[in-house]
């Protein structure tokens, strides 16, 4: 039996059609359901007897709301992470969690290794760290995956935001942030088939993996591919910005490339490309 926490969040949400698809059973939870900030008490930990694999995907992700709001990015980041490693110790499951791009400093000119030193330069980049920094220490059994740039048709993303602005037909899309856009659909199909591998191959190869959509880009050129070659819009006026320019609170890095050869290389992953990916949310 697997666990999902944050199971209404972009990636949860897909993430159950892929697992009902393959009949993998599973138990969805929402952070309504399951606060992972309050699993503190020997009778929770009873009702996941029998679960195998715990799937964090429960994260706060407001990026710049959480340099203001550092006790609830603490809170559900850190403090989330620690008791579901405790959950994951105490009956003898396989945590795998969903970390972030955003532990490095992006002024690095090539793809990020998972053995790369972290440096984040925002509250939510340092508290995934955080995150990482308990699992490596305490946890028996898990898998770090680091991806980037989370795209889908649900929820609050990127995608979503270019939507709502053609209705003013134009939309501001900044050209020097650089990185690797990855679809939900994307991470199922690599959850899937790491839960195939844990569940038949002997040696688990626990650790730190980063998974991402290939080639590399900036959000101007993945926003401008979106409009112009998957929603058929020619007349939507696409402006270049900086990403100074918006004056956002938390800093990004610039650079955050991955490199997933790890983990296609473990998984026999073939390279995922984010325009095709693109194309299967029109």
């Amino acid at each position: 039996m697997i666990l999902i926490t944050g199971s209404k969040g972009q990636l949860g949400i897909d993430l159950q059609k892929f697992l009902k698809k393959n009949s993998i059973n599973f138990l969805a939870k929402s952070k309504k359901q399951l606060d992972i900030t309050k699993i503190t008490n020997n009778t929770e930990l009873k009702k996941y007897s029998d679960i195998k694999i715990i799937i964090n995907l429960a994260a706060y992700t407001s990026v710049d709301q959480a340099e203001t709001d550092k006790k609830r990015c603490y809170d559900v980041n850190v403090l989330g992470t620690k008791n579901l490693i405790k959950l994951s110790n105490d009956i003898n499951a396989t945590l795998i969690h969903i970390s972030t791009d955003y532990v490095f400093n992006g002024k690095s000119n090539h793809q990020y290794k998972e053995s790369d030193k972290r440096k984040p330069i925002n509250y939510y980049g340092y508290c995934k760290k955080l995150a990482e920094d308990h699992i490596l220490k305490q946890c028996k059994k898990y898998y770090i995956i680091r991806t980037s740039w989370v795209f889908s048709n649900n929820k609050n993303n990127f995608i979503n935001f270019i939507k709502s602005n053609l209705k003013h037909n134009k939309v501001s899309l900044i050209q020097d942030q650089y990185g690797n856009p990855t679809s939900t659909l994307s991470i199922c199909d690599m959850l899937i088939k790491l839960i195939k591998f844990l569940n038949s191959s002997p040696k688990k190869k626990y650790g730190v993996y980063h998974f991402c959509n290939y080639p590399k880009t900036n959000w101007f050129e993945f926003g401008s591919y979106y409009i112009i070659n998957v929603l058929k819009l020619k007349k939507i006026n696409i402006i270049k910005i900086k990403g100074s320019d918006l004056n956002l609170n938390a800093k990004r890095p610039y650079k955050s490339f991955l490199n997933s050869n790890k983990l296609s290389k473990l998984l026999k992953l073939k390279k995922y490309d984010w325009r095709f990916e693109l194309k299967k949310l029109k």
